[in-house]
């Protein structure tokens, strides 16, 4: 967007014969990409994105649960895990090797704009921790784009969970407990941050940022399609 307008001022700079009318225009936008680049450089510096998610945590629950259910987050275009993702699955995994349930359950998701696959480095991971793969699943299917995806997919093929040790990441869990306890069942929150780390959960303080601003829109969005 920034790029956009860059190169929209340029072009009203270099005409001589514009009116006063653009010419108030342009320095309104000016300032409003000023104000912007402030926004910018300020967010990724401090961690306001960390401060924004605090209204996101849930305390980790210390119960035993029917299965441990990861949202494993993503993945880049060439299907590498993301930051978030290796802390997702190696939470789930940590828990269980600790027996805090019989079964682990990960999704992964597909991405029909990027095109990338969560399934293949989940499974790599996976056993890389020598995971005892007799309670262990992956969720590999083109329909998980969403987490209200998840949700329906995990209830329509696991109808006998009713309680679940649910992993994502602490900016993520609320919107994901309200999901999933929307579907029926028993949402314990196993939140891989708490309030002392969520600063720490994502590669640098603007994609922090970025992950906050996604969920306060997610839950507005969520709460108007009657998915929470």
């Amino acid at each position: 967007m920034a790029v956009v307008f860059s190169v929209g001022f340029i072009a009203f700079s270099g005409n001589k014969n514009i009116s006063e009318k653009y010419k108030a225009i342009e320095n309104a936008l000016l300032k409003g990409l000023a104000f912007l680049a402030v926004i910018l450089v300020f967010v990724s510096i401090y961690p306001i994105g960390g401060l924004l998610s605090t209204h996101f945590m849930s305390a980790h629950s210390n119960k035993k649960a029917d299965a441990i259910v990861v949202l494993a987050s993503g993945s880049t275009p060439a299907g590498d895990p993301g930051y978030s993702g290796f802390q997702r699955v190696s939470h789930g995994v940590r828990l269980y090797k600790e027996k805090r349930a019989p079964k682990l359950i990960i999704s992964t998701g597909y991405s029909d704009i990027y095109g990338f696959d969560e399934f293949a480095w989940v499974s790599s991971f996976t056993s890389l921790l020598e995971v005892d793969d007799s309670g262990l699943t992956v969720l590999k299917d083109e329909s998980i784009v969403t987490t209200n995806a998840e949700g329906e997919y995990i209830k329509k093929h696991f109808p006998e969970l009713k309680t679940i040790l649910l992993v994502t990441s602490g900016s993520h869990i609320k919107r994901s407990e309200m999901v999933f306890r929307k579907k029926g069942f028993n949402v314990l929150p196993a939140p891989t941050h708490n309030k002392n780390s969520v600063n720490y959960a994502y590669e640098n303080y603007l994609t922090a940022f970025n992950a906050a601003v996604h969920e306060w829109v997610g839950l507005i969005y969520y709460k108007l399609r009657g998915r929470i």
